[in-house]
């Protein structure tokens, strides 16, 4: 994105959960451009609200995306966002592929060749948080981009109202599926490393049932 421009930033999400781990990648993201003076919204496609996440300062609007009609950059960040977003006028257009979502299809209602669909919209620039990812769409007929998501660092700036939050403690939210991310199996060695660098400081979630226990 330029961050001459001065059209709008769209980042369509099916929804807004502030403790998933790609919703605070694309949420640090939205702030990220905010800091660099991008005029950038979240818009989901449903209306089931969650509680915000308090540490978690948020300096962009979050929309329904029926109020999404035009905007100079579209990110999708899903197969389903790629399709709900494929008619609404965009200068440019972008995928955000976080993971290759074809095994979690299923939990969303949708087949194996929705997925494959979305991929193959050659109207989005796709760019991945990963060199795996990266080789996982080669192989499926698509070039993307590896961008570094080292975005936590906006989790604990000021929000809009000025409040600032416990810098003086770091919380971790550990994110890895063995379905798809071996980061699964390393999660308590993880925790370990970072127990023994910050001592009681930190604290360690995940929102993963089938992971160990840090």
């Amino acid at each position: 994105v330029d961050r001459r421009a001065t059209e709008s930033v769209a980042i369509v999400l099916p929804d807004y959960d502030p403790v998933a781990g790609g919703c605070r990648v694309v949420a640090a993201l939205a702030n990220r451009f905010i800091t660099a003076g991008m005029e950038t919204t979240i818009y989901v496609m449903n209306n089931r609200r969650i509680p915000d996440d308090a540490d978690f300062p948020k300096l962009f609007e979050i929309k329904h995306i029926s109020a999404l009609k035009r905007a100079g950059t579209i990110i999708a960040t899903r197969f389903d966002t790629v399709e709900a977003t494929i008619d609404i006028p965009a200068a440019r257009r972008y995928y955000l592929v976080q993971q290759i979502e074809t095994p979690m299809a299923k939990y969303c209602g949708a087949t194996e060749d929705d997925v494959q669909r979305s991929y193959q919209h050659t109207e989005y620039d796709i760019i991945t948080i990963g060199e795996h990812l990266a080789a996982q769409l080669s192989e499926m007929g698509r070039t993307s981009k590896v961008f570094d998501v080292g975005l936590y660092t906006d989790l604990y700036r000021p929000d809009r109202r000025g409040r600032t939050t416990d810098v003086d403690n770091v919380r971790v939210l550990m994110y890895g599926s063995p379905a798809d991310y071996k980061g699964g199996q390393d999660a308590p060695a993880i925790a370990a490393a970072l127990r023994d660098r910050f001592g009681d400081r930190v604290s360690i979630s995940s929102f993963h049932r089938d992971l160990p226990a840090p």
